[in-house]
């Protein structure tokens, strides 16, 4: 998931039935949540947003980590590849 040049990397709580993302490539922690892929796009819309506006208001430049884009990218993949795996587990539970 991203949004404005940033990245989200997403997990699945089974047990509260929510997914829990964290932007990811800052050094600040940013965190949203949501129930469904919707709900948790539009929390991780509005973290982001609430991140930039933050920054603008306290006068500093969004803390962004030094990676370079090949290894983000690469990261992404593997999260990608991690997020679907959990989803496909959870689902194979409830079956």
């Amino acid at each position: 998931m991203h949004y404005k040049g940033y990245y989200a990397k997403i997990k699945q709580d089974v047990e509260d039935q929510i997914f829990i993302g964290h932007v990811i490539g800052i050094k600040d922690i940013v965190g949203f949540h949501g129930k469904s892929e919707s709900e948790l796009e539009q929390a991780f819309h509005e973290a982001v947003d609430n991140y930039l506006a933050a920054c603008d208001e306290l006068n500093q430049s969004p803390k962004k980590t030094s990676e370079d884009s090949f290894s983000l990218n690469a990261a992404m993949r593997g999260m990608e590849d991690e997020v679907e795996s959990e989803y496909t587990q959870a689902n194979l539970k409830d079956n």
